[in-house]
């Protein structure tokens, strides 16, 4: 049948629903047989004999491809259920009895299971002959595709894209170091900025002070993000006074020292884990519901560039969080992207904080002298890179790693 004729429904995923059906009806043809045949390379005698003399009804004489009757589950996938955005991911197909010739068959399909977040469905598979027989049963997964509406932007559009005005962030961690220089430039770009912090009250009053005085808007909030009561205390609160979040910069995390494996504590590795992986479950989980309902969002997750290559000794908790934190990352990348929401990391190198404080001059000269930009970075260094990621510049970045550490880790 040509394209023109054919009719392709185009369900949306919110409306299917597990209980919807379709089904449509085919009379199978000789010359069917022979185009599968053709097609697939099959000329079994079973199916074909009747090329010999030019017969191509031989009614009830010849038995049809089983692959044949299957592939009409491509047409209901295709066509019907859901149609247009359907992308067939896997079919199982249970041959009960042959179909012949000439028989009239009904193809059926009823949506079974269905997943909000992968956007897959599960379709049981039938096919039933003139006598209401069960011929082929199955199942099928089937990935719903979401139609995005892409706007090409204007060279004016593009060279403001920086700007953040509307946007509400959450910065964990913010009250020092990277997370305090973070939260300054995202509201020096027009961001409405909450600036968490777990004990140092009068660092996060100082940020939020800087904010201010630059004419930017800011709130503080003190949570520590590994309590889930507190987390969510926290995000009802800024989206009371800000409005939903629109972007989360997970950087918080807890002060640590290097230990030997043979010296270190479970506790020590909670804490890190705790702090890290956990805060950061905990604030995602907190923002994702108003992100998904407006399908647009974004996560960006501070790292190390330690949980790559070949790590330093003697920081197994650290390193052991942060690669989780990777792993967090990428699967939520690969999760949340079909609903509008960008994962991203950023990798900083040994940055000047008082995160280590603890390691001698020597060590951090000698950690400068061997990166290619003979440096280490600065904690503008890891914001700058935020900004970027907040921004319109970065539309179409997700599950990307970037290393803020002068080259010294080239991924």
């Amino acid at each position: 049948m040509p394209r023109s004729l054919l009719k392709i429904l185009n369900r949306s995923f919110e409306e299917i629903k597990v209980g919807t059906e379709s089904s449509f009806e085919v009379t199978v043809s000789g010359e069917e047989v022979i185009r599968f045949a053709s097609l697939s390379g099959d000329y079994n005698p079973l199916h074909v004999s009747m090329m010999e003399n030019g017969d191509i009804s031989a009614n009830g004489r010849h038995i049809s491809h089983g692959m044949l009757l299957a592939s009409y589950f491509s047409r209901l996938v295709g066509m019907y259920l859901p149609g247009r955005k359907a992308l067939y991911l896997s079919q199982e197909s249970r041959f009960i009895k042959p179909v012949t010739i000439g028989d009239r068959i009904l193809i059926k399909g009823t949506i079974t299971a269905k997943s909000d977040a992968s956007r897959v469905i599960t379709l049981k598979t039938e096919i039933y002959n003139q006598a209401k027989e069960l011929v082929v049963d199955g199942k099928a997964e089937v990935l719903v595709r979401e139609e995005i509406i892409t706007e090409k932007k204007s060279e004016l559009e593009i060279s403001s894209s920086m700007n953040l005005d509307g946007k509400v962030i959450l910065v964990t961690g913010a009250s020092r170091g990277i997370g305090s220089a973070t939260a300054k430039l995202l509201a020096k770009n027009g961001a409405s900025v909450a600036v968490n912090y777990h004990q140092d009250e009068e660092g996060a009053q100082k940020v939020i002070s800087e904010i201010k005085s630059t004419g930017g808007k800011g709130i503080s909030f003190k949570a520590n993000v590994a309590d889930p009561v507190q987390v969510e205390r926290m995000i009802e609160t800024i989206q009371k006074q800000l409005g939903s979040v629109d972007i989360l910069v997970n950087n918080a995390a807890p002060s640590f020292k290097p230990v030997s494996f043979s010296s270190l504590k479970w506790d020590q590795m909670k804490e890190q884990l705790d702090g890290v992986v956990k805060g950061a479950f905990l604030c995602i989980k907190g923002v994702i519901s108003s992100m998904m309902e407006r399908k647009n969002g974004r996560i960006i997750n501070i790292l190390s560039t330690y949980a790559f290559g070949i790590p330093p000794v003697q920081l197994t908790h650290y390193v052991t969080a942060k690669s989780a934190l990777a792993g967090l990352s990428r699967s939520l990348a690969a999760e949340l992207g079909p609903h509008g929401i960008q994962v991203n990391m950023i990798a900083p190198g040994m940055t000047e904080t008082s995160l280590i404080d603890h390691v001698p001059t020597r060590f951090r000269d000698l950690y400068a002298y061997q990166a290619p930009l003979k440096r280490l970075a600065q904690p503008q260094d890891v914001a700058k890179t935020v900004l970027f990621l907040c921004s319109d510049l970065a539309d179409f970045i997700t599950g990307a790693t970037l290393p803020v550490c002068g080259g010294s880790w080239m991924g």
